[in-house]
């Protein structure tokens, strides 16, 4: 029995929806037939991710409210590991980044788009769209190395309250009080004389 593999790669908008768990970047579709019976079967590319495959991610728990997007800013707990030996190389609660601010490597900020607030996904990025040929953390990340992240979104600021958390909410409280000081001060008369 003669068993025929065709394969389509189907790119869908960054906005189309596919199947839970599956990057929406990619997925592959096989239609395999043969001379008894046609089948048709969704791989998906994060359980057949092998180094140097094309970037994929599978939810883990799918959160709640609207999907981020580019220009949102975004708080995350994630632990970062080597694909090949499961390596831990770096863990962080409370990073703070926008979506799209080229803050964050290519890979993770790409597969990060999608998740809603409270949302935990898994994702596996090949070196293109992570350190490349440079690596990272002193020799922790050797070059060309596939990463796995898991990474979970605390909070998602929209708008101008994203402004906040990157400032940081001590400096813009610093800002606000030096602010209302240079205002202030020229109406009492304070900086006439010298004291400023």
């Amino acid at each position: 029995m003669a068993v025929v593999m065709v394969g389509v790669l189907v790119v869908p908008t960054i906005n189309a929806f596919t199947p839970a768990g599956v990057g929406r970047s990619q997925f592959l579709s096989l239609r395999s037939s043969s001379s008894s019976s046609e089948e048709t079967q969704v791989l998906d590319p994060f359980t057949g991710y092998k180094a140097g495959s094309e970037l994929a991610w599978k939810d883990v728990t799918e959160g709640t409210g609207e999907a981020v997007e580019e220009g949102d800013v975004l708080t995350v707990s994630y632990s970062g590991y080597l694909f090949s030996t499961r390596q831990q190389f770096g863990k962080t609660e409370g990073l703070t980044f926008k979506l799209g601010g080229g803050t964050v490597m290519p890979g993770f900020d790409q597969g990060i788009r999608g998740i809603k607030e409270g949302g935990k996904r898994i994702i596996r990025i090949p070196p293109e769209l992570a350190y490349q040929d440079r690596g990272a953390g002193n020799g922790k990340i050797p070059p060309n190395s596939d990463l796995e992240i898991d990474v979970e979104v605390t909070k998602v600021y929209r708008g101008v309250m994203g402004f906040v958390p990157l400032v940081g909410q001590n400096r813009l409280i610093l800002f606000v009080i030096l602010l209302a000081i240079s205002i202030g001060a020229p109406m009492i008369g304070v900086g006439e004389k010298g004291f400023i």
